[in-house]
């Protein structure tokens, strides 16, 4: 896990991206940063958010993000 290292790294972002900023980027994403992204908001959910409870947004990041691995692995 990079903790969006490679993300902010490639991208010149200094914080996770929400929905608005995933989408902006998602095309230019190598599935190795797409990947460690994912990963690295999952871990935010289940480990740093203080229980916090995910919207709709945060869901369809989810989707999103998971749709466009999926076309990047075919």
């Amino acid at each position: 896990m990079d903790c969006g290292k490679s993300y902010y790294d490639y991208f010149g972002e200094m914080e996770m991206p929400d929905l608005a900023m995933l989408r902006k980027f998602l095309p230019e994403m190598s599935i190795e940063i797409l990947g460690n992204l994912i990963y690295s908001q999952w871990r935010y959910w289940n480990h740093w958010s203080d229980y916090d409870t995910m919207t709709e947004d945060d869901f369809q990041w989810f989707v999103e993000a998971f749709e466009r691995l999926a076309e990047l692995t075919k």
